[in-house]
């Protein structure tokens, strides 16, 4: 992909290491600026749309690539420009960016019929189960296929999140508690018997 560098061993290591350093001389040019007189509105502006911009460059194709110490770096990126007032204080992390992207592109691509991505959608799904989305899921087979647009586990996968744990719930936990409930129940009415059967042969041997 273009400006993107991806390893033949699918490391994004390099490609982190760029972004760290043209990030680094573009706050250089901001510190310039605001010492010309630009104002911090103006620099905010001027931050989201240079280097906020050049690190979210689809980021939906690499960043689950990159281990955790570039995204911390990368993260470390944006609290420096958050220190000096290059961008709001409220200004998301990193992974929090990336998810909003990947929420409005998987969005967009289900929308729109004539999206070059839409043809990568797995089939509609007959499932009946309330989902935000009416896709099938893919097949799990390697972690490199989660990096995938399929199989982007915060875009298609992150949507049936709560249907999963619902369905887990329903499937496992309430069972489980059926038996346990019925085995305490059991429980008492062994007890509450052999307190009985207890008295009755005390009463036996006194008589």
């Amino acid at each position: 992909m273009l400006g993107v560098s991806i390893g033949n061993d699918l490391s994004v290591s390099q490609h982190v290491q760029r972004l760290v350093t043209s990030s680094a001389q573009a706050s250089y040019a901001l510190r310039v600026l605001h010492t010309r007189g630009l104002d911090d509105a103006a620099l905010q502006h001027v931050y989201r749309a240079t280097v906020v911009a050049r690190l979210t460059y689809a980021a939906s194709a690499w960043r689950d690539l990159a281990s955790t110490s570039d995204l911390q770096r990368i993260n470390s990126v944006v609290d420096c420009a958050r220190r000096h007032g290059y961008c709001p204080a409220d200004l998301p992390s990193f992974e929090e960016l990336c998810d909003a992207a990947d929420d409005e592109l998987f969005s967009k691509t289900v929308r729109t019929s004539n999206h070059v991505l839409h043809t990568l959608l797995p089939p509609p799904s007959t499932n009946l189960r309330p989902r935000t989305h009416s896709l099938q899921l893919p097949g799990h087979a390697t972690h490199l296929m989660d990096c995938t647009f399929n199989h982007h586990p915060h875009a298609l996968q992150r949507h049936t999140s709560s249907t999963w744990l619902n369905s887990l719930i329903t499937n496992l936990f309430f069972p489980v508690f059926i038996i346990v409930i019925h085995s305490y129940i059991h429980y008492c009415i062994a007890c509450v018997l052999s307190s009985r059967i207890k008295r009755i042969l005390y009463c036996i041997v006194l008589y």
